[in-house]
């Protein structure tokens, strides 16, 4: 039999291993658990973009969240949307304002900042010094100097190739007929083998600013930028609606008429609703001589991060938080907010990102703020009306029984009058004086119903009113008496 002080240390070292393992269950329970590590492909067009750079500043904060991003190059915008929505990508982050009409497997991850258009006219040496910017005007007259101009509408499967050949349109221009397209990539412009002989005569780039393609030609190439101050009509008007004189309609109607019978273009090349105006800052690529002197307005598109649907949301959501956490958000100018994926998605939003903006939405909204002080208002309105009705209707209520309280003083007075006339009325007769009693015997009842009804407010006042009918009351059954005991000593 073991001895008394052996069972109570095994019983202290049982009840110290269970404190100890309820101690490591909670503590574990309490402790959050990292996020399970994945990893995902995005693409962000070609290599030498500031797009890319961009994704790779997103990359950090993404990792710290638990997703690896996998940076690929792509030809372009709808290179890489065609990529994502067949399954060969995660994300991509691409030029808005592109059409989506058959690509079914997208949404929206996060809204980011406004890629401006930059439209860029090399230089005439004949001319002498060109101006920090072009107008349109002064852009259409350089351009039609030569048979047909050389333009780099951007490579195939690019956001730009689709918004400047867009954009031409909509002035009159079609390729092949009002000018010969080129499509030289980023990775080209910027070759330190680039010569000016293969320069072309005006260049598109759709980029954040700064852009280096700007940069380089501006500087390198005597390049300067066109004003686009189009985006509202951009984004309302057909094609042609800006073209040029009658002649130049005609002209273009007869080289229509000799390319009949070739395939029609196919589908749209941008879908306008998503170009908005944008801004190039003054002095943006050059202090001296500046460029351009002032801020040159043009058309451009938010930058979209978007994501096939077949994504876990838990990953979607990580990664929008990284768009708009403080130190990827702070990149842009102005910095990204939640509003933009509010208001600026051209895609159904995918569950993470509903789910991560249900979380960030507050209970207490300005919306939900407004419409309480609106309900406040109104009822606050209707409870003043109420209250004004209510008193209004006291007050009448209180008036017909002040009314009927006086009406039964007055009677009880007329009473004490009658019979101080019978007092000294020798003709005075027994049933009067009974008649009267009577009479004030009804008010008194009538007087405690209407204070059992309510009628009547305040106990003093009922006792002060009925002590004044009992002494009227004594003095009529006085007066009784007396009648008959002087009718008894008659007879």
């Amino acid at each position: 039999m073991a001895k008394p002080a052996a069972r109570t240390v095994r019983s202290w070292l049982v009840a110290g291993v269970a404190l100890a393992l309820a101690g490591y269950g909670v503590l574990k329970l309490a402790t959050p658990r990292a996020p399970r590590e994945v990893v995902v492909s995005l693409s962000a067009g070609s290599a030498e973009g500031l797009r890319t750079a961009l994704a790779r500043s997103l990359a950090e904060p993404a990792a710290r969240r638990g997703v690896a991003i996998r940076i690929l190059p792509s030809a372009g915008s709808r290179e890489a949307l065609q990529w994502v929505d067949k399954g060969k990508l995660d994300f991509a982050l691409v030029q808005g304002g592109l059409p989506i009409d058959d690509l079914s497997h997208l949404r929206q991850a996060a809204v980011l900042n406004v890629e401006p258009l930059h439209l860029l006219i090399r230089g005439d040496q004949e001319a002498g010094p060109p101006p920090p910017a072009y107008t349109l005007a002064d852009a259409s007259q350089r351009l039609r100097r030569g048979e047909r101009p050389r333009i780099n509408v951007g490579p195939s499967g690019s956001g730009t190739k689709a918004l400047a050949t867009e954009l031409l349109r909509f002035f009159g221009l079609q390729p092949g007929e009002d000018y010969e397209p080129c499509e030289l990539t980023y990775a080209e412009l910027l070759s330190p083998e680039l010569s000016e002989d293969e320069t072309p005569d005006a260049v598109f780039s759709v980029s954040s600013l700064p852009s280096p393609v700007a940069r380089r030609l501006i500087r390198e190439f005597d390049y300067r930028l066109v004003e686009l101050p189009v985006a509202s009509a951009f984004r309302v008007l057909p094609p042609s609606s800006a073209g040029g004189s009658p002649g130049q309609g005609r002209a273009r109607m007869k080289g229509r008429a000799r390319m009949k019978g070739r395939a029609p273009m196919k589908g749209r090349a941008v879908a306008r609703r998503g170009v908005v105006a944008a801004t190039i800052p003054a002095f943006a690529y050059q202090v001296s001589p500046p460029a351009p002197r002032e801020d040159l307005p043009t058309i451009g598109a938010r930058l979209q991060l978007v994501v096939r649907e077949e994504m876990p949301s838990d990953v979607v959501e990580r990664v929008v938080d990284a768009v708009y956490g403080p130190a990827f958000a702070s990149l842009a100018e102005p910095p990204l907010s939640l509003d933009l994926l509010r208001s600026s998605a051209e895609f159904d939003l995918h569950a993470g990102a509903e789910e991560y903006l249900r979380k960030k939405t507050p209970v207490i909204t300005e919306n939900l703020i407004e419409l309480t002080e609106q309900v406040l208002a109104i009822v606050g309105a209707i409870c003043g009306a109420l209250l004004f009705a209510w008193q209004g209707w006291s007050m009448v209520r209180r008036r017909r029984r002040d009314r009927q309280f006086l009406n039964c003083v007055e009677r009880v007075g007329e009473i004490e009058q009658r019979a101080m006339r019978y007092e000294r009325d020798p003709s005075m007769q027994l049933e009067d004086l009974l008649a009267l009693q009577q009479e004030l015997t009804g008010i008194r009842a009538s007087m405690i119903e209407q204070f059992q009804a309510g009628a009547i407010d305040g106990a003093e006042t009922l006792s002060g009113f009925l002590m004044h009918i009992n002494d009227a009351n004594e003095n009529l059954t006085r007066m009784v008496l007396h009648e008959r005991d002087a009718r008894a000593a008659r007879h």
